[in-house]
């Protein structure tokens, strides 16, 4: 397993802004609302949760199958025929909001990991034993007072994933644009149409 070193100075993480108006996808559970922050501390992730109160996220993606790739199909094995069955998608909802507001991000590919000398596989594409790790870097970015913290999805490499923390972006910063139950009839035909290029047998919500 490669090693996730600890963070620098907070001080030195390059930041990027993300302006007002952008579009993002969040696929998240019925229990939450599009913009509404999963409060935690269970169920820790990537970047969550972390602080003591447990610091609020929300997992965002730059389009609808990179948010749909990250979760529902985070473990789906790629490049091997599989089966998404209906339980893991009942209940889901993809939503898509704007940015009300400038956001200032954490930028943690590109330069951003350059800048370190680190490489994806040390911070954004590791295994879950490393979360430990990599949960210091959200804490460096949040106590450096940013928004969030941006990313190359490791599940589709061609699209960014953002995590923003809800004590600092709050519900009204992120408006409800659309949103699509993936379990209606319309869901379940975009999921089937999503996942085809994957290799993915959506099995029926019944």
């Amino acid at each position: 397993m490669t090693k996730t070193p600890d963070p620098p100075d907070q001080c030195s993480l390059l930041t990027v802004p993300l302006p007002a108006g952008t579009r993002l996808f969040r696929c998240h559970g019925a229990a939450f609302r599009a913009g509404e922050a999963n409060p935690g501390p269970r169920g820790a992730g990537r970047f969550n949760f972390f602080g003591t109160p447990a610091v609020p996220v929300l997992y965002f993606a730059q389009t609808p199958e990179t948010a749909l790739c990250e979760t529902l199909l985070r473990y789906t094995p790629a490049g091997s025929p599989t089966r998404l069955p209906a339980a893991a998608y009942r209940g889901r909802i993809i939503s898509e909001v704007a940015v009300e507001r400038e956001l200032t991000f954490a930028l943690f590919h590109s330069e951003g990991l350059r800048r370190f000398g680190l490489q994806a596989k040390q911070l954004t594409d590791t295994p879950p034993a490393n979360y430990p790790q990599t949960r210091k870097w959200a804490a460096a970015a949040h106590a450096g007072g940013l928004d969030g913290a941006l990313w190359m999805s490791h599940q589709l490499n061609g699209n960014q994933a953002a995590v923003v923390f809800g004590d600092r972006a709050s519900e009204q910063d992120l408006s409800t644009v659309s949103q699509l139950a993936l379990d209606s009839p319309a869901g379940f035909s975009w999921l089937v149409d999503a996942c085809a290029p994957m290799n993915v047998d959506v099995l029926p919500p019944f």
